[in-house]
Order: structure tokens, then sequence, then C-alpha cells
């Protein structure tokens, strides 16, 4: 088998820093880039999902647990239970949703996304952002698709605006990049 079946590559993809709204036109904010102005007439798509992560860490504490043993008390053989403080290390798996939103700009090969993790929602919402990412991506996808009428809205972005359950999160990034379309104003056949 040669190497090449092995490697895998990202559809090309530029991830957003920050984002602000203009009258008519989106200022975006690209990694190691210089501000764009994208008139919002051709943005042709808002792409949205979650990303399942798992995480998993060793918790080491000390604590008391019960342990049985076999021998004389009170001068009669048997087993009997004692309470001994032991260290015990546990595997703790973490499992939570990571939302990620796309933009598909006509003209631009590349896809531009942002992870709510990382993202600056206070340039981007101003006095309108929260302390919560749930809060904050609600808004901003609100605004966007406000901003951007004539864009395609996948289901995660009509599920967000009709405050309906989300489809379910995707195993990452890649898997969410190589679903939008590189043209979304034709459907596929």
């Amino acid at each position: 088998m040669s190497d090449s079946e092995f490697t895998s590559t990202f559809p090309p993809n530029a991830r957003v820093v920050s984002l602000r709204f203009e009258p008519g036109i989106l200022l975006v904010e690209l990694e190691d880039q210089e501000e764009v102005r994208v008139p919002c007439e051709q943005v042709t798509g808002l792409f949205g999902a979650g990303l399942s992560r798992e995480s998993t860490r060793l918790v080491t504490e000390r604590k008391f647990v019960d342990e049985e043993r076999y021998g004389r008390l009170l001068g009669r053989s048997g087993m009997y239970t004692t309470r001994v403080r032991k260290q015990v290390t546990e595997t703790v798996v973490n499992k939570e949703v990571q939302p990620v939103l796309a933009l598909r700009v006509s003209g631009v090969l590349e896809t531009w996304y942002l992870n709510s993790t990382s993202f600056n929602f206070r340039k981007a919402l101003g006095p309108d952002m929260s302390y919560a990412v749930g809060m904050n991506l609600k808004t901003l996808i609100r605004r966007l698709a406000e901003h951007c009428p004539g864009a395609f809205q996948d289901d995660y972005i009509q599920a967000s605006l009709n405050l309906e359950k989300p489809p379910a999160p995707l195993d990452g990034l890649m898997t969410f990049l190589n679903r939008i379309p590189a043209d979304p104003t034709i459907s596929p056949s």
C-alpha cells in the first residue's frame, strides 16, 4: 500500500477570528490575515454543526473504601469489613459538543469557519454579548441570517433560528468541512 492511502487532507479552509457587522457588509478577520470586507450578497451559505469531543483523564484521590478481611475478631474467626483509607485512581470521561459555524463566500475557495470556544463574540455582538456561549451563538446565527438574507441556510442554522433541536453532532472538523458544498446555490444531482 502506498502512503497516499493513509493520508487525509482538510478541504481548503480558513479560521475566522472575529466578525463585525456594518450595513450591507461583513468585516471578517481570518487567522493570520488582514480583515476582509465582504458584501452580504457574496455570502452564499451559512452552515453549522456540533462537534463531538471526548476527553479522558485519570483522577487520583485519597478516600475511605470498604475492605473485606478474614481473621479473628472478638475471639471468633470469620470475615469482617473494615474502612481503610487508600489512594484510588479512577478514569473520568468527559463528553461535550463544541459548536462550529461556517460561511461560504462567492469567489472564495476556502470555507471560512469559526469555533465557538475560541471566537471573539465581544467584537461581533458588542453589548448583546453574554457570558453564555450558547446564547452568543444563537445571537450570532440570528444576526448572520438577518444580515445575509440571500444565503443558503443548512439544517443546523434553521434549527437554531426556529429554536429546535439541532442535528446530531459530527465526529470532527474534517467531517464538517467536507459536508459543505463549494457552491451551496447549486443543488446536488
